[in-house]
């Protein structure tokens, strides 16, 4: 699940604010199986379970063309 949001901060400057949430139901999801010598035990390798980042970044515009249609 991915929410963004763009925020303009000047005539030259704007912003992209973004949250991530990977994985929400935080559900164990194999990767793949590995085996001991003989073959008779197995162990799972899992793919990361809940992940969340978020952040902002800030951007520089040079030219005097608009970055969006709309006014933020």
């Amino acid at each position: 699940m991915t929410f963004s949001r763009l925020f303009r901060i000047s005539d030259k400057f704007y912003a992209v604010a973004f949250f991530n949430i990977s994985n929400v139901m935080n559900w164990k999801n194999v990767r793949k199986f590995s085996y001991d010598a003989t073959y008779t035990k197995a162990k799972q390798q899992l793919f990361s379970l809940r992940t969340v980042y978020f952040g902002v970044t800030i951007n520089y515009q040079q030219s005097s063309h608009s970055l969006c249609s709309r006014e933020l």
